[in-house]
């Protein structure tokens, strides 16, 4: 089975209207702008959250 082609074209430096780019938060408790808030998760196991109490 083949899947047809498909072609995506972006035009640099423009924006689509129907974006989900945000450049603020909806929530009161961010502060900062997105682009300076931190992006980082820490995934833990089980295991450790048992151990960590």
């Amino acid at each position: 089975m083949t899947l047809e082609t498909v072609v995506i074209r972006c035009q640099q430096g423009s924006e689509a209207e129907t974006s989900y780019k945000t450049t603020e938060s909806a929530s009161d408790k961010i502060t900062a702008p997105l682009l300076d808030t931190p992006r980082t998760v820490t995934v833990m196991t089980a295991r450790q959250i048992k151990e960590r109490g």
